[in-house]
């Protein structure tokens, strides 16, 4: 709504209410990205002196930056429990590790060795 004063009552994030706000002298960028139009305003408001720039674009492409932090956001908290079960599983193979290390040490592990076919032969002499 444009008003007498000059400028249009728009929010103001500063003021965090609606307040008058005046557009750059220039008026509105036109800009592309890819298939994406969208315009740019540099605004100041009348009340607090703040500037800051705002965009208008289609709905379309406002509705698909939502679902892509949600997906995000998604992908984060499962990253996280990534992390956590990672590292988890990390310091299992660490004590498993180490207790290796003291059975070998004590004589009671041995690693087999993978060219050892013996200890994988069938005794023909227990068919019988």
């Amino acid at each position: 709504m444009r008003k007498e004063t000059g400028g249009t009552e728009k929010y103001c994030p500063y003021c965090k209410t609606l307040r008058v706000l005046k557009a750059k002298t220039s008026g509105a960028q036109k800009w592309y990205k890819g298939d994406i139009q969208y315009f740019k305003r540099d605004l100041t408001c009348q009340t607090c002196g703040h500037k800051f720039t705002t965009v208008e674009l289609q709905e379309k492409h406002l509705n698909e930056l939502f679902e892509l932090r949600d997906a995000l956001g998604d992908i984060k908290v499962n990253a996280e429990q990534y992390l956590v079960e990672a590292s988890a599983a990390s310091k299992s193979l660490e004590k498993l590790s180490t207790a290796l290390s003291v059975l070998r040490a004590l004589h009671l592990y041995e690693v087999q060795d993978e060219n050892n076919d013996e200890d994988f032969e069938e005794d023909d002499d227990d068919e019988d």
